[in-house]
């Protein structure tokens, strides 16, 4: 009896993996299907591509960089660009050599950008796999995979995709109680990509304080020396390519936020912000009730939905 017990837990788990191996693939299937169905990119996402072509095919020829003739209304960072250029390049290099066209070139590096970001994802999800189950790691990649947005969006070359990579990653450190490893990603993710993240992150280091998780002085032996290496990174790599000292996720703070001028590239018009705001209502009353619901049942809900609402 005990060795069949045994047996049927076994091939039970030998199930389970099976099953969110097969989830994990499909992820990275649907990434790669958005990227061919529409292999097309819109304005937002032109800097960041633009840079990537320019890696690959002018290198250190910076005189050649498309940024220095067209800068946009904002700088931003060559770091992402880099990264997907430096991973795609083989790829690129090799499709070249056999007469395939920058249009081609252009599908492998959107690949490769949704590949890190389906990486990320995946690495997160097994976080939550070895922290709360099977079902719930299931039950995040099904939502994942029957959402459109969140797959669509990971092979597109915006800072916002760039900081994805490395928010899920934080996350995932984060469950793991690593907090080292979480304070360096949330710096390289704020100074370097998105600044607002500092919202996000500034939310979860206070509620490990208010759960007595975490010192204050630990924060700060991680925190400066992970903001003082992002900002140093960033800022020598982008003044490198943009031919002046910059900080690029600085210089779009302070556009946005001190001069205000984002409002001179387009605003929503008002019935549009109201069916958003009803929209965020409906789904924090949903998210609550499911909250509510299930605080019995898993307690690992808390911690998550604190910083939420």
């Amino acid at each position: 009896k005990i060795a069949g017990t045994a047996l049927n837990k076994a091939h039970r788990r030998m199930n389970y993996n099976r099953g969110f191996n097969t989830l994990a693939c499909t992820v990275v299937f649907l990434c790669i299907s958005y990227v061919i169905v529409c292999p097309y990119t819109k304005v937002e996402e032109s800097f960041n591509l633009q840079a990537i072509h320019d890696l690959i095919y002018h290198q250190q020829d910076i005189e050649k960089f498309d940024h220095l003739v067209f800068p946009g209304v904002v700088p931003r960072s060559f770091i992402g660009p880099w990264v997907v250029s430096v991973i795609s390049r083989p790829l690129t290099w090799l499709g070249h050599t056999c007469g395939q066209t920058k249009f081609q070139s252009q599908l492998i590096v959107r690949s490769m950008l949704g590949l890190l970001v389906c990486l990320s994802l995946l690495q997160f999800s097994r976080r939550v796999y070895s922290l709360y189950g099977r079902d719930v790691a299931i039950f995040l990649l099904l939502l994942t995979t029957t959402q459109f947005h969140f797959l669509y969006y990971a092979s597109r070359p915006l800072p916002n995709t760039f900081a994805l990579i490395l928010v899920l990653l934080a996350y995932s450190s984060w469950l793991g109680r690593n907090i080292c490893t979480f304070i360096w990603l949330s710096a390289m993710a704020t100074i370097i990509f998105r600044s607002e993240l500092s919202i996000l992150f500034g939310l979860v280091i206070l509620q490990e304080f208010i759960r007595r998780q975490v010192a204050i002085t630990t924060v700060f032996k991680y925190a400066i020396p992970a903001g003082l290496v992002s900002l140093g990174t960033t800022v020598a790599v982008d003044s490198y390519y943009w031919k002046k000292w910059l900080w690029p996720e600085g210089d779009v703070l302070w556009y946005n936020t001190y001069e205000n001028k984002s409002s001179q590239w387009g605003v929503s018009f008002m019935l549009f912000v109201y069916v958003q705001r009803t929209y965020v209502l409906q789904y924090l009353t949903v998210d609550r009730h499911i909250h509510f619901s299930g605080i019995f049942i898993q307690r690992f809900l808390e911690p998550c939905y604190f910083q939420f609402c």
